[in-house]
């Protein structure tokens, strides 16, 4: 998981820099999660633990699903049951997903961890389409990417039997592969959401001085 947050972090630093004009180098990417590297490992331990918890409570909802049919003498087949268990998951991560700018809001808006879930909760508000798209594309894609590997060995087992462990490592090297753009899409997100608010924000400064003005 800290090669996940760690990336993340990477992929925020190098889009406000490209935001800004600034064509970064792989280095430069890292250089602002290494200069908060304790309030950033404090969010990614706090996001992690959020996450374990919409797990948790995913699984707890479908199982209480599950045993509502059962007591009602109701059964689902195998490919119902996987799709009201992805469904779940996918609906508690959605929730999650409120707090997918709090890395942006640490690494391009310098807020405290605290801050950063407030700033991200406040950036997302109504924004439950544009994150159910994010998250689809992560999910959708990292499941089709992840069992990717194992669909074409099966399909070529009678003439070639692939090892099992080189399924496994290109099936996390397909997911690899994937992920980065969700990630893309959370820090291109805070950058266009930012901007209005700061600009606002500068625009009612500006104001109240001249409103206080005397007659």
């Amino acid at each position: 998981m800290d090669g996940f947050f760690f990336s993340f972090g990477a992929i925020c630093s190098a889009v406000g820099q490209i935001s800004e004009g600034v064509v970064p180098s792989p280095s430069d990417c890292f250089t602002k999660v290494r200069g908060r590297i304790g309030s950033f490992l404090s969010l990614s331990a706090l996001l992690f633990f959020l996450a374990v918890v919409a797990v948790a409570l995913a699984s707890l909802l479908a199982i209480a699903f599950f045993w509502i049919l059962h007591q009602r003498r109701m059964y689902l087949s195998i490919l119902t049951t996987q799709s009201v268990s992805f469904l779940c998951a996918g609906l508690a991560f959605l929730v999650l997903s409120r707090f997918g700018l709090a890395l942006p809001a640490l690494i391009l808006g310098n807020c405290s961890v605290g801050q950063a879930m407030f700033r991200s909760d406040e950036l997302t508000e109504g924004k439950w389409l544009t994150l159910a798209i994010l998250l689809a594309k992560s999910l959708i894609g990292g499941y089709i990417a992840g069992m990717l590997p194992f669909w074409l060995a099966g399909w070529i087992w009678a003439y070639v039997r692939v090892p099992r462990p080189f399924l496994t490592i290109a099936s996390i090297a397909a997911v690899t592969v994937v992920e980065p753009f969700m990630f893309i899409g959370f820090a291109l997100l805070y950058v266009r959401m930012a901007e209005p608010s700061s600009a606002s924000s500068k625009g009612l400064a500006s104001q109240v001085p001249n409103a206080c003005r005397p007659l």
